[in-house]
């Protein structure tokens, strides 16, 4: 995804851009799962320049999508998906690299 090599070469502002327009696409074509892989990686984007207020309006939004599609799934198909590390990028979890 562009924003996010963007972000990967420190370049923040623009991925922001990218990423914004990204969003806006996806909601407009009712794309949620690429809406909510998106709005995380705004989230990141928002906290590398510093907003965090902003980062986290948009990881709880993705984190509300998530947790209305892990409400669907069978238990055990439930508990996997909240521990996968989507749904710990929208809690706002630090994930190893």
């Amino acid at each position: 995804m562009e924003g996010e090599s963007l972000l990967a070469l420190g370049r923040a502002e623009d991925g922001e851009r990218v990423l914004r327009a990204a969003q806006a696409e996806a909601r407009s074509m009712g794309a949620k799962p690429m809406w909510w892989r998106v709005t995380l990686a705004l989230a990141e984007a928002l906290d590398a320049l510093g907003r965090g207020g902003e980062a986290g309006a948009e990881r709880a939004a993705a984190l509300a999508v998530l947790q209305r599609v892990a409400s669907t799934l069978p238990e055990d198909f439930r508990q996997c998906f909240i521990a996968s590390p989507p749904m710990r990028r929208a809690r706002g979890e630090q994930l190893p690299k």
